[in-house]
């Protein structure tokens, strides 16, 4: 068998069925996709100590963590884990439409113990013989060393955050024009000429718009290929990544130790409250748990909460606001 083909070969009665993984997901795309919203809205609604699990993530100021997830997100941009899923999911029904006696699999991306574990609990009167062939090796480096325990992901994260607010967004800026018209953008399409940034996404149309209106724009930092910082942007536009006082940034690291904490716990709990196949897709979006809610997505989540709630509750009342951004499947809205 070609040694990259991500593939799984079953043996019964001596008879053996060699499947194209690839080939499978796409012909079965549809149930797979509902077997996974599926499985995310059972764990969302699972109850842990009376309450549903979603509730337990909800914070001040109407604000829910889950929300912010990368597991409620379910953007394979942003994590490997939806296609492991994809193909653990395929995985159970291949298994369920046939009799196992043996089954080989080729260049499978999941962690080996999570499927030797689900076959365990689901086959506990059967002796299925399981073999990994060409199992892709994970490279380890130190930053994935460290996010495997809570301990040193949590003092890496923590440590991180403090360079962020305090380097990073060390400056706050932040201007709020009196306008009646906001237009929200990532800083991007911008050219650089005599050292000067010109942002040039909108054309001709922010001339139209200043003329009925009184237009404001507000711009949302990304990182880029011309090295360009926040701090450096601010003299000539509104970076609202910045709108942030010593205040606001003792709240997010006072909130970014409590819910890491709290949020530690509660997966020991959801891992209690969950068997067989339930249990062994948590253990593939494990690291996107890790990530929401004690490590790098929760700090920068904890950040644009309280960057918005600064920008809302002190801003002018707006007519119009347009949201020129990317959210989730790529699509700009």
């Amino acid at each position: 068998m070609n040694s990259n083909i991500l593939a799984i070969e079953i043996t019964y009665n001596k008879k053996n069925i060699k499947i194209d993984l690839k080939e499978y997901i796409e012909k079965n795309s549809n149930f797979l996709k509902n077997e996974l919203l599926n499985f995310c809205k059972i764990l969302e609604n699972k109850k842990l100590n009376n309450k549903k699990l979603y509730k337990l993530f909800e914070i001040e100021k109407n604000h829910n963590l889950w929300e912010m997830s990368l597991i409620k997100e379910k953007s394979n941009l942003k994590s490997e884990n939806i296609y492991k899923s994809v193909i653990f999911l395929a995985i159970k029904k291949i298994i369920s439409e046939n009799k196992v006696k043996k089954i080989f699999f080729y260049n499978i991306p999941i962690e080996e113990k999570i499927i030797r574990s689900f076959f365990k609990n689901k086959n506990k009167n059967k002796k299925i013989i399981i073999k990994f062939i060409n199992k892709e090796i994970e490279k380890k480096s130190i930053k994935s060393l460290i996010g495997k325990f809570f301990l040193f992901r949590f003092i890496y994260s923590f440590f991180n955050l403090i360079f962020r607010l305090f380097l990073e967004l060390k400056k706050n800026k932040f201007v709020d024009k009196e306008s009646n018209f906001i237009i929200f953008s990532y800083f991007a399409h911008f050219n650089n000429k005599n050292n000067k940034t010109i942002f040039n996404q909108f054309g001709k149309l922010t001339n139209i718009l200043e003329k009925k209106f009184k237009l404001d724009n507000q711009y949302i930092f990304v990182p880029n290929k011309n090295n360009l910082t926040i701090n450096s942007l601010q003299t000539q536009h509104s970076i609202l990544n910045a709108n942030l006082n010593l205040k606001n940034k003792l709240i997010i690291i006072k909130n970014f130790f409590i819910y890491s904490l709290k949020f530690f716990f509660i997966k020991k709990l959801i891992l209690l409250n969950l068997k067989e196949y339930e249990l062994s897709l948590f253990h593939i979006f494990s690291k996107d748990y890790d990530l929401s809610f004690n490590g790098s997505t929760l700090a920068e989540n904890l950040i644009w909460i309280e960057v918005f709630e600064n920008y809302l509750s002190k801003t002018s009342k707006k007519k119009l606001v347009y949201f020129c951004l990317k959210i989730r499947d790529g699509r700009r809205r």
